[in-house]
């Protein structure tokens, strides 16, 4: 009991510096998806938006509503989460590479993740595995190859 604990100490200790240095919005969106507040995480992202716009780390906390949705069983309301989250990595991809920064390549990893498990929650696996093949062979050579390939065993 006495190692459980201790373990458990030092594990919140040394991922805290981590977690800490996340930007604020992400921790702030988990929080309210975690409460089952979809309408404060939303407008949560929508201050953040108008105030800073569109960021990798704004798309990382943007990944946690579909998330969300896909952990409450929300099937369409996931599809469309994830699917904004894809779009707007894409794009973002324009002016960037994915791998600069750790927030693009998590919100583009989720996003391609919740896509491929609601398809495969709809009973439609074989797209699922099609989308993740396609997404394997448009991502290769980047970090999220590793997520997506697991999603596919």
């Amino acid at each position: 009991m006495r190692l459980l604990l201790l373990f458990m100490i030092i594990s919140k200790i040394a991922l805290a510096p981590a977690y800490a240095q996340r930007p604020p919005i992400i921790k702030e969106v988990r929080i309210a998806i975690n409460a089952g507040d979809f309408a404060g995480a939303t407008k949560l992202l929508a201050d953040a938006r108008q105030a800073g716009g569109v960021t990798p780390a704004w798309l990382e906390a943007h990944s946690w509503i579909a998330r969300g949705h896909l952990a409450a069983k929300r099937y369409d309301q996931a599809a469309k989460s994830a699917s904004e989250t894809h779009s707007m990595a894409v794009a973002m991809l324009k002016q960037r590479k994915l791998d600069d920064e750790p927030s693009l390549p998590i919100a583009l990893g989720a996003a391609i993740e919740v896509q491929s498990q609601v398809l495969n929650a709809q009973g439609r696996k074989a797209e699922a595995v099609a989308f993740l093949q396609q997404e394997l062979k448009t991502w290769q050579g980047t970090s999220i190859v590793a997520r997506t390939r697991k999603n596919l065993h």
